[in-house]
């Protein structure tokens, strides 16, 4: 499954001022991929990913004061799955890094551009799985059965608050 983090910034927040028709100067945008945030849940036949991968920004090979944080949102379609299932994710990996200009207005025939859109797309995989039971010696695997046959039951909608730390939260209050 991809992830995509992504985020709009003025040109002027990085130092940048251009008149219309001017070139955009080369900038690059390096992920901080050992500072990803993300949190999972698992919604009945859905996995939904959110988060946000820190980045840093050059322009022209000269770093800018600016540390950016590109926000992801992910729903993978998950059929069966269900809140007391139990999530596994490989780690993430940089498929692509994309910067495209963003045009402010056309003035005359020139393009004016104030503003850059920059995405980092992330790869990786999912595996939702869920405790089951069979019999002793069972050659096949035609009984199994969950362990908790009602895991999917509660239809009332859930509302889940994620850390910005990206720290597990902390169980339910006594």
């Amino acid at each position: 499954m991809q992830k995509v983090a992504e985020a709009t910034i003025p040109l002027t927040a990085l130092g940048i001022t251009i008149t219309p028709g001017e070139p955009i100067p080369l900038i690059t945008l390096t992920p901080d991929l050992a500072g990803i945030i993300q949190n999972s849940t698992i919604l009945r036949d859905e996995v939904v990913n959110t988060g946000y991968v820190p980045a840093t920004i050059n322009v022209l090979g000269i770093p800018t004061p600016v540390t950016v944080s590109l926000p992801f949102q992910q729903h993978t379609p998950c059929p069966g799955a269900c809140p007391e299932d139990t999530l596994t994710e490989a780690p993430l990996e940089v498929e692509s890094i994309i910067i495209q200009p963003i045009p402010l207005a056309v003035v005359g025939g020139t393009v004016g551009v104030a503003s850059a859109l920059f995405k980092v797309i992330l790869r990786t995989t999912i595996t939702v799985t869920r405790p089951m039971v069979a019999k002793a010696n069972q050659e096949d695997l035609s009984d199994l059965c969950d362990v908790n046959q009602h895991r999917c039951d509660n239809n009332a909608p859930r509302t889940i608050q994620f850390p910005l730390t990206g720290a597990t939260p902390p169980g339910p209050t006594p």
